[in-house]
């Protein structure tokens, strides 16, 4: 009897180490990591990415960050915990965000953003962050964005684009015979830039992508878009005097962070 009660507290124990406990929303006032580079993530779940098209670059991203001791910090609304699809459920922080607004202020001058959907939720989360950059002092910032790791709508891809109709038959596949509660799948940013297929269409659209920031950024900034750091567009060439640089750094994948 004695062998068999440590074989089911053996057993018991494993299963709960595989289970993960939902954690608690900490107030925003307690977000204060001590870090000069944070990564968040917005909204990662199936409710609203039903593909789960993101997952594993949300995932690498996660991997990435903590490897790097890079505070971690997930961004839920009032979704089901069991429709969130990180398979890390450690954050550093996890914060209640019902539209991926911030509700924190953001000291780090390199952040990591990964979750969705590009046009709404991680547009606000975006937002939040160069309007809270905006609230203090100027110097340099970077902020990277992990393709893999983005869901998206694909509705910034304009008719009177080169690559609309491609665009249009990939989304027709995704959405082949979808009767489920998203009839329209979600596709990822690097999937997007796949139906693209030039640098120059490319470049243009994320462009799209980026909030208004001239309207909160000082002056003081010039500002920069990298895709995988090897093509620089300069999105505000006009400014003569600035001492500092915002960055827009669009990555394939955290899995190449270390690699360029």
């Amino acid at each position: 009897m004695k062998s068999y009660l440590i074989l089911f507290l053996a057993l018991f124990s494993q299963a709960a180490l595989a289970t993960c406990q939902k954690p608690l929303f900490v107030d925003p006032s307690q977000v204060n990591p001590n870090t000069d580079s944070i990564l968040i993530v917005t909204h990662a779940s199936g409710t609203y990415d039903s593909r789960l098209s993101s997952k594993r670059g949300v995932d690498e991203a996660i991997s990435y960050a903590k490897t790097k001791g890079i505070p971690v910090i997930y961004l839920q609304d009032k979704t089901p915990e069991e429709e969130y699809f990180m398979t890390d459920c450690r954050p550093d922080y996890r914060v209640f965000s019902q539209d991926g607004e911030l509700t924190f202020e953001v000291k780090a001058s390199h952040v990591y953003v990964v979750g969705g959907h590009l046009e709404q939720c991680l547009y606000r989360t975006i937002e939040g962050v160069i309007n809270s950059w905006a609230r203090q002092e100027i110097k340099d910032r970077t902020l990277t964005l992990l393709m893999d790791g983005i869901y998206s709508t694909g509705e910034l891809v304009e008719e009177q684009d080169s690559y609309y109709n491609d665009f249009r038959k990939f989304t027709q596949v995704v959405g082949h015979r979808r009767n489920d509660a998203d009839p329209m799948p979600k596709i990822t940013l690097l999937e997007t830039l796949g139906v693209i297929n030039k640098e120059d269409n490319e470049i243009d659209f994320l462009v799209r992508a980026l909030p208004n920031y001239g309207a909160v950024l000082s002056a003081a900034y010039k500002a920069e878009l990298t895709l995988n750091k090897t093509i620089v567009k300069k999105i505000d060439s006009d400014q003569d005097e600035t001492v500092a640089k915002i960055t827009f750094d669009f990555m394939d994948s955290a899995s190449r962070l270390d690699a360029i």
